[in-house]
């Protein structure tokens, strides 16, 4: 028997839950209060991918600087690379940028969208069986279903994520199926060779449900929402975007199970369920006091320190970046009380499986202790914060191993993940273990592992900073002007007056106004201020942070929602979400606009985000290092 609500409508309960879902999903909850449970399965036999992360003033405005193409990258270890970039001829933006980024701030309709081939909503998008667009066959997102491993839509006609699928849902009265999976996922993959392409599965899914695919890396926004603690997700909702319940991995009987359970329970208890949208999670109350922030971060990382193995904690080993930077910036500047933890991480990651020794680059993760056992995808993010990570380790320490890994994450990256031709940062590489454990020999055999080729502007920016400080380290400008050019065409291309800059510039769905996307592509813009000198560089950091003041910024909760709210968001879209480590990211991009600019307001806003964050951070314990590093910037 059900209680009030939507307890996973009661389907869920014969497999064993796994507590693999963050705490605050455990916690979204209906209107009247009751909690809204979540089961979570995983595959026995698959690797389910858990979650875890003014004087220049000249008319061009241009973003991209004076281009001298290199003919290659030279390194201090003697070695050559072939990475020739084709410069193209400088994108003009299609009007000047103000010297008062404060002036465009209501221009709402100023610009246009730099995109040409750009959907609307869910304009060119054809379904079949009388569902939107009313045309046989159906026309797949651009730049989803070309995935890294092909396709993972099996034969269901996905619908993508938007208004008239739900609006088709409550028309007929059908529950939707959310598959939320990831291109370089082998798991997702497998899924659709297997359950998606069941027919059994299939008529089960045409007859009773609206099926919603998403792409986590292509709307962020919802994978974050709706993800239950790894992909693939399988999760079934309600007519307006509650959330039901679901699983991670499905395999076929288990699915066809699943289908006809929530569709008979949906049909009989369809009438008890709400419409109104969960609320957002709070923090602890209370501010954060100590005398000595930096003192009480060293105390939660040596109490977290893995003696035997390095790193933090006790589960797989992530390569924890913001806790390292934040020892060795410590370390730096005379501190040595992470001496011994820093070097001996930093020593056990680069020995041990989480780099490639063939090919260069970081996995995302290692599932043992002892840092073996990677999980191979190769993520575009996560080598960006590798490289940083890698170049202050050797600065620091001297740490030969350090460096050595960063050329290899380099060599992989211009290689592998680069888009040589028109700018911009790949996704992410497909997660093949056969090829990735195998010898240079033998994977010459093999086939390459294909690449997502979706540029996002969050893993570009952050790609393109962690070249500008490479090409710094190495005094090699062939890595400064690839940032310069990347930059250029995630501003060039997706940048619309008013509304800061879109998530995609590859030509397929693009979400606008994601906060990630405006912080991390402020502050590379700021690194190429540092280095270019070129106050362009200056006044867009400012744009797309006034943008996010004015968007993202909410007063009552003294922080920055993750994307911007519009009226015909869905489901659990209408509740905003603080990421901690976004705003983290914004309060050193704030407080060094400020410096930068001489503007107060800036300042005085970055010590306002900071202390609003406090609570949060201080629940966060060894995991708060992001805030400590904002906190030593402000300090600065």
């Amino acid at each position: 028997m059900l209680e009030a609500g939507i307890e996973v409508l009661g389907v869920l309960a014969d497999h064993d839950q796994v507590d693999a879902v963050e705490a605050r999903r455990d916690a979204r909850q209906r209107a009247d209060g009751a909690q809204v449970g979540v089961q979570v399965e995983r595959a026995p036999h698959l690797h389910v991918d858990a979650r875890e992360a003014g004087a220049d003033r000249r008319g061009d405005r241009t973003l991209q600087r004076d281009a001298v193409a290199p003919d290659g990258i030279e390194h201090p270890v003697g070695q050559r690379l072939a990475f020739p970039l084709r410069h193209r001829c400088a994108r003009f933006l299609p009007f000047p940028l103000d010297v008062d980024a404060r002036a465009v701030e209501h221009l709402h309709d100023g610009g246009r969208h730099l995109r040409t081939d750009a959907v609307a909503g869910n304009q060119g998008y054809a379904v079949r069986h009388g569902r939107p667009g009313g045309k046989s066959g159906v026309i797949i997102i651009a730049g989803v279903e070309q995935t890294a491993a092909g396709s993972w839509s099996g034969r269901v006609d996905w619908l993508p994520w938007g208004r008239s699928a739900f609006a088709w849902a409550a028309d007929e009265q059908r529950p939707v199926l959310l598959a939320v999976g990831a291109a370089w996922c082998p798991a997702c993959a497998g899924m659709a060779r297997t359950t998606y392409s069941d027919p059994a599965v299939c008529d089960l899914i045409e007859r009773g449900y609206v099926p919603v695919r998403v792409d986590a890396d292509r709307r962020p926004d919802i994978s974050e929402r709706y993800a239950l603690g790894g992909w693939p997700t399988t999760a079934f909702l309600t007519p307006d975007g509650q959330l039901l319940g679901g699983e991670t991995y499905v395999d076929p009987p288990r699915m066809a199970l699943l289908l006809r359970r929530v569709a008979d329970e949906f049909a009989r208890r369809r009438d008890e369920l709400t419409t109104a949208a969960p609320p957002p999670p709070s923090d602890s109350d209370g501010p954060f006091t100590t005398d000595d922030v930096p003192a009480w971060q060293e105390q939660e990382l040596l109490a977290a320190f893995d003696p035997l193995h390095g790193g933090f904690g006790t589960g797989p080993q992530h390569l924890q970046a913001p806790a390292l930077r934040f020892g060795l910036r410590r370390i730096a500047v005379g501190h040595t009380a992470l001496l011994e933890a820093v070097t001996r991480t930093l020593d056990a990651a680069c020995r041990g499986g989480l780099f490639d020794d063939v090919e260069g680059g970081a996995f995302r993760y290692c599932a043992e202790r002892d840092w073996t056992a990677p999980r191979v995808e190769k993520l575009l993010a996560v080598n960006a914060e590798a490289l940083e990570l890698l170049l202050d380790g050797w600065s620091v320490l001297g740490d030969t191993g350090c460096r050595e890994r960063a050329v290899g994450v380099i060599r992989y990256v211009a290689e592998t993940l680069a888009d040589r031709e028109a700018g911009g940062f790949y996704a992410s590489q497909y997660a093949d273990e056969r090829y990735f454990a195998a010898a240079a020999e033998e994977r010459a055999r093999l086939g390459v592992p294909p690449v997502d080729r979706s540029v996002y502007a969050e893993g570009t920016a952050r790609m393109a900073a962690a070249f500008l400080h490479a090409a710094g380290s190495f005094e090699d400008s062939s890595l400064a002007e690839f940032a310069a050019a990347a930059l250029e065409r995630i501003v060039g291309e997706t940048y619309e007056r008013g509304n800061g800059i879109a998530h995609a510039a590859d030509g397929g769905e693009a979400v606008r106004g994601l906060l990630a996307d405006q912080v991390w592509t402020s502050a590379a813009l700021l690194e190429l201020y540092a280095a270019a000198e070129r106050e362009v560089h200056l006044d867009m950091a400012q744009e797309l942070m006034r943008f996010a003041i004015r968007r993202l910024f909410d007063p009552a909760a003294g922080r920055f929602a993750d994307r911007t709210a519009a009226a015909d968001d869905v489901g659990l879209l209408r509740a905003p979400l603080f990421p901690f480590e976004a705003n983290c990211m914004a309060v050193r991009v704030l407080a060094r606009l400020g410096r930068m600019t001489g503007d107060d307001d800036f300042r005085r806003r970055a010590d306002a985000l900071l202390a609003a964050l406090g609570p949060a951070m201080q629940a966060r314990g060894a995991r708060a290092a992001s805030w400590v590093l904002a906190h030593l910037d402000i300090e600065m």
